[in-house]
């Protein structure tokens, strides 16, 4: 005879781990997103004439 509670447990661990790697893939999606939103603003900056006083 098993313990109602452990399959709540068990529910309970996986949602929290589904919600732990869900987050972490979007977290590393919005790092990708700002380097490459990064990397565009460099070349900008590179291809900007400076401007002398």
């Amino acid at each position: 005879m098993t313990d109602p509670n452990l399959s709540w447990l068990f529910w309970a661990y996986g949602v929290g781990w589904v919600l732990i790697f869900g987050y972490l893939f979007w977290l590393s999606r919005r790092e990708q997103s700002l380097r490459s939103r990064l990397a565009r603003l460099r070349e900008l900056l590179e291809k900007k004439p400076e401007r002398k006083p």
